[in-house]
């Protein structure tokens, strides 16, 4: 081992790599990685089986669980589309090509805070097609009716103007909505899961949003406009009226959709007031992950308006178990760290950095993250890295 390294933190080194190999390159599924400290960390010593199952949990576990199954019941009922919708025609009800696309790039970065990115992607783009097909001129809107059987990208790839923007706007704009909660994205939870054991550092679903939420009202304008301008959106014949009608919809609201938005709207009220309510109640006993869990039960309970709960079983079994695994994987190799005294050993082999601008520091890391993320997924990274 290096100079001042434990036997233990060595073995622990090892884990690292080994388990940020496997992740990244992801030689076995994700979740069968994140189970290697339940093996490594007793047998080498560092903790024991019960201390090393303890650090698999988290309150932002339950956090990550509760978000995922509010989505899962968003997206059962349809309130999903009819947000979208509404945003849609409010934002996109006025003006040209440009607040078209702004106003789709606003609805899928909105959506993204509550559900995950892949699934609001797939829920644009089915409407971006449509409105793509009824305000292109007749050539273009039989060229984009032909390739609708297609991949959405390979629909409007070879499209110009807002043709080309708007997938491109929702896929950006659904990653940088993501930012804007703890929910919108696993490895926001992850990142706070981790801070939490190792640096002891907690941050609540408003913390989280105070920087959140600021990333995406900046960054959605700004990528708005550097996408129109690339793609050329007002150099492009459109019909805007057509495109508007296209998006246009006056259904009435279905029950599941009128009992689910009090329960949504509750939830975010207690995320938001979660530091205002804690106080007043047994310490740690107020917790984000609570809310999330409390309104996971009512989802199970309350009835739809059809006959059935607004979630049940079979749609909940779809939450995303690998990533919960993963992040418990963390914790625990964040555990191990801890225990051996490798954290110890690399906060002392980093000390010279202390010397270097905090700016710089952060770019380094930054431009780590960005390298790997082009080979690995994005969860596997912030949970590796």
């Amino acid at each position: 081992p290096p100079a001042g390294m434990a036997p233990g933190a060595w073995l622990v080194a090892g884990l690292v790599v080994w388990m940020a190999a496997w992740w990244m390159t992801e030689a076995v599924p994700l979740a069968v990685t994140a189970l290697l400290p339940f093996v490594v960390l007793p047998l080498s010593g560092v903790a024991d089986a019960q201390a090393t199952a303890s650090t698999y949990y988290s309150p932002i576990l339950f956090l990550l669980l509760g978000g995922a199954f509010i989505a899962l019941a968003i997206e059962r009922t349809g309130l999903h589309r009819r947000l979208s919708l509404a945003i849609l025609r409010a934002v996109g009800g006025r003006g040209g090509a440009g607040t078209l696309l702004l106003a789709f790039m606003i609805s899928a970065a909105l959506l993204s805070m509550l559900i995950s990115n892949t699934s609001t992607t797939l829920i644009m783009m089915p409407m971006a097609l449509a409105v793509l097909q009824g305000g292109a001129p007749r050539s273009s809107s039989a060229a984009i009716a032909q390739t609708k059987s297609r991949s959405s990208s390979e629909a409007v790839a070879h499209q110009e103007g807002i043709a080309g923007a708007l997938p491109m706007g929702i896929a950006f704009a659904a990653s940088i909505g993501g930012l804007g909660t703890i929910v919108g994205s696993p490895t926001n939870a992850i990142a706070v899961g981790l801070l939490d054991s190792i640096a002891g550092v907690r941050i609540s679903f408003i913390e989280w949003s105070m920087y959140g939420v600021p990333v995406v009202v900046l960054g959605i304008p700004l990528a708005a406009w550097i996408i129109g301008r690339v793609q050329r959106v007002a150099d492009h014949p459109f019909d805007i009226a057509a495109a508007r009608a296209a998006i246009d919809s006056h259904a009435a609201w279905a029950a599941p959709e009128k009992r689910l938005v009090p329960l949504v709207f509750v939830t975010f009220v207690g995320w938001v007031t979660q530091p205002l309510v804690a106080p007043l109640l047994p310490a740690g006993s107020w917790t984000d992950g609570t809310i999330a869990v409390i309104a996971s039960l009512a989802l199970f309970l309350i009835p739809d308006g059809t006959g059935r709960p607004l979630l049940v079983w079979k749609e909940a079994d779809r939450a995303p178990w690998s990533v919960i695994f993963m992040f418990g994987g963390g914790l625990a190799l964040a555990g191990g760290m801890q225990a051996s005294g490798l954290a110890d050993w690399v906060g002392q082999a980093l000390l010279p950095l202390e010397h270097w601008p905090l700016l710089l520091v952060a770019l380094a890391v930054v431009a780590l993250v960005i390298v790997v993320t082009e080979f690995a997924s994005n969860v596997a990274t912030a949970t590796g890295i």
